[in-house]
């Protein structure tokens, strides 16, 4: 295989990339890379070993207490950078941001943008969604540059989704560009990723010292094991420790850890789902522990139960009692073999087009508030096109005095209005379709 070095991540020196070589008709070779990327053209013999290598080895001479200096290290590590990343994100205000976004007004457009490229390249998902949406305010040019500077949107489907959406289509070649965002690596995505190394070195020495107070037979791990697994602040590590209650068999306070785990971490509803089948799972192995057979012997009561409990379980539940069902010789399991079929799997990306699905009638309006003239942008659905049927946009009061009457020969388009003869007030642009369909805009006049 051939390895590919992509120096992107700023904590480490490179990131590797492999594939195979001399298999046909295989995409397995990336795609696109850049010039940032060094190609290191030398076959490499793939090993279980080197390509997979195994961590149940421990961290060679490394003693315990060394690893928790690492552990403490590195926790501080990452509380420092998340700090960091929420201070940057948004300016440290995300809920502020988008509310300056939602209530701005097109007068203020360029106060805005001036904002956003300042909090740029750090702006989040949902501040760029909230700019893509204001379409009154931040034109194409302006949401171009917002987007360039913040190249991590090209990743986002929601943010692509929004933008495909928009009345006034995003012009192609500005489309192009913003795409090409996918192939850079966003400042804001690279403080993640090193965030996510440390938490990964920071879980590895985490399960090191687990394992090496699981092994430890004498008394010194009787109170650090529990502490360790407090200290982690996770709910997996409290139904950890659930289970070292439950194997002490200390019930009640098993059920004390269990029952605080909600309001400890917040579940959402589907870790409050997988709560539940935790629930029940203690509570079957706190039955087997009262039971008067020996060990993980099963009654056959029990063997339906569990395999009633097993249908539906989520992962590691569902492992827990398959191995008790096939130490019990209940069931038979052969760990499936997977393989590729001659492809790679890969989740299938959206094509993002511009402009507005085939069933919808919209309008826009600019400027707005108006002076002398406004252009009215429209696009109608294709069920109008294939119609003998007109459309008409009209211009009326808010009383409902229609000032203006125009029939719309075209599908979209746009049409320029003189509004120097109007009185400074608030109007309404309406489009009236077949079937009823109507589409309004309001529009203010001032002189």
């Amino acid at each position: 295989m051939k390895i590919l070095y992509y120096p992107m991540v700023p904590r480490l020196t490179a990131l590797e990339s492999a594939y195979h070589l001399n298999l046909d008709q295989l995409r397995l070779k990336p795609e696109y890379y850049n010039n940032n990327v060094t190609i290191r053209p030398f076959s490499l013999p793939y090993t279980k070993l080197s390509a997979c290598p195994s961590k149940l080895s421990g961290i060679g001479g490394i003693s315990r207490l060394e690893i928790k200096q690492d552990l403490g290290i590195l926790g501080e590590l990452i509380e420092q950078k998340e700090l960091e990343i929420k201070a940057l994100v948004d300016g440290g205000n995300t809920e502020e941001t988008t509310e300056n976004i939602i209530y701005s007004l097109p007068p203020e457009a360029l106060d805005l943008i001036d904002e956003l490229l300042a909090k740029s390249p750090y702006l989040s998902d949902t501040v760029i969604t909230e700019a893509a949406t204001k379409e009154e305010v931040l034109s194409n040019p302006l949401l171009h540059d917002i987007l360039i500077a913040n190249p991590q949107s090209a990743t986002n489907e929601e943010v692509l989704d929004r933008l495909d959406q928009r009345v006034d289509p995003m012009p192609e070649d500005m489309y192009k560009e913003i795409l090409q965002g996918v192939n850079i690596l966003a400042p804001l995505t690279a403080e993640k990723a090193a965030i996510s190394a440390l938490k990964t070195d920071n879980t590895t020495f985490y399960y090191q010292l687990m394992n090496r107070y699981l092994a430890d037979t004498s008394q010194y791990p009787a109170n650090s094991l529990p502490y360790l697994l407090y200290v982690r602040n996770t709910s997996e590590a409290a139904y950890l420790k659930a289970f070292l209650q439950l194997n002490e068999g200390d019930v009640t306070v098993m059920n004390t850890t269990l029952s605080g785990i909600p309001t400890r971490f917040n579940l959402s509803t589907e870790d409050q789902t997988f709560h539940g089948y935790y629930l029940q799972f203690m509570a079957f192995m706190h039955q087997m522990q009262t039971d008067t057979l020996p060990g993980l012997l099963t009654d056959s009561l029990m063997e339906i139960q569990l395999q009633e409990l097993m249908e539906d379980a989520p992962e590691p539940i569902k492992s827990y009692k398959r191995k008790i069902l096939i130490a019990n010789h209940v069931i038979e399991y052969y760990e499936p073999y997977l393989y590729d079929e001659g492809v790679k799997s890969a989740s299938t990306k959206k094509d993002h087009r511009m402009g507005l699905a085939g069933n919808q009638v919209s309008i826009q309006v600019f400027p707005n508030p108006a002076n002398e003239l406004i252009v009215v942008r429209y696009n109608l659905a294709k069920e109008f096109a294939n119609t003998q049927e007109k459309a008409v946009l009209e211009m009326v009061t808010t009383n409902g005095h229609a000032l203006k009457i125009l029939n719309l020969y075209n599908s979209s388009g746009h049409i320029v209005l003189p509004t120097k003869s109007f009185v400074p007030g608030m109007y309404l642009i309406l489009i009236k379709a077949v079937n009823n369909k109507v589409e309004s805009q309001k529009l203010v006049i001032i002189h």
